[in-house]
């Protein structure tokens, strides 16, 4: 059993500023008119292909997902599956499942997820594992979650 006092000095304070922060990058990027260049961005480059949509989606959300935050990027693309998908007339299910899947796919970066950071000293974890390792991971999971995201809205 754990004491009060024991549990807030163990709390990590950097971890939940990063995740603070996190909600507050989603909320800058969508008041400054970021996420809607996106939109137009991915509806332009998109056409009327559901296939392209299907993987702009998942390779925005995994780069994204790599340079900060699980959250951060899942709150700035929220926004941006939704415009994207009322403007193509596409559901925004399937999609939004891609972004869930997608978006936790940030195993080639260590400082992009803060349980790899918290494991990365202790298991003298060096940035060239987390690549090694991760992109065969990413890529094969990536591709399965575009096919049956593509296959989910090919269904409705």
């Amino acid at each position: 059993v754990i004491t009060p006092r024991a549990a807030f000095r163990a709390l990590n304070w950097n971890l939940l500023g990063v995740l603070a922060g996190a909600v507050g990058l989603g909320a800058i990027a969508t008041s400054s008119g970021l996420t809607d260049a996106i939109a137009d961005w991915v509806t332009r480059t998109s056409g009327d292909s559901v296939a392209i949509l299907v993987v702009l989606v998942a390779v925005v959300a995994v780069v994204l997902a790599a340079v900060v935050t699980t959250a951060a990027a899942v709150s700035m693309l929220v926004p941006i599956i939704l415009a994207v998908s009322a403007s193509l007339s596409v559901a925004p299910e399937p999609l939004l499942a891609l972004l869930a899947v997608a978006a936790c796919l940030s195993f080639i970066n260590p400082f992009s997820n803060q349980s790899f950071l918290l494991v990365m000293g202790p298991g003298a974890y060096s940035f060239k594992d987390y690549v090694r390792l991760g992109t065969p991971a990413v890529l094969a999971t990536l591709v399965t979650a575009a096919i049956s995201c593509w296959l989910w809205l090919a269904w409705m």
